[in-house]
């Protein structure tokens, strides 16, 4: 829709917490955790005006958590915010014995 999308990150020791916002109607605090699953929008199918599929925060939540993160999501009134936090320095994956052959 245009709207500007803020994007704050703060260091911290052990971790990096991003923080991006951007504007929105507010969203029931009961709908939040299901943005996390597959193919789940907030808007109206009928009453749709934003191009979309409903993966973006299922994807984002696997590659964070697969970073050894986590992802929280926020809604009030005029602004949508998501919480990233991700482990400093970031966690190896581990290795496969065959892999250093």
């Amino acid at each position: 829709d245009g709207s500007p999308i803020q994007l704050a990150i703060y260091p911290e020791a052990e971790h990096i917490l991003l923080r991006v916002i951007n504007q929105s109607n507010p969203i029931p605090p009961d709908m939040l955790d299901k943005l996390f699953d597959k193919f789940t929008r907030v808007d109206d199918q009928l009453t749709r005006t934003t191009r979309g599929s409903g993966l973006g925060l299922f994807i984002t939540r696997g590659l964070v958590e697969s970073m050894g993160g986590q992802i929280r999501l926020n809604s009030a009134d005029g602004f949508f915010e998501a919480h990233l936090t991700l482990q400093y320095p970031p966690v190896s994956p581990p290795t496969h014995p065959e892999a250093e052959l």
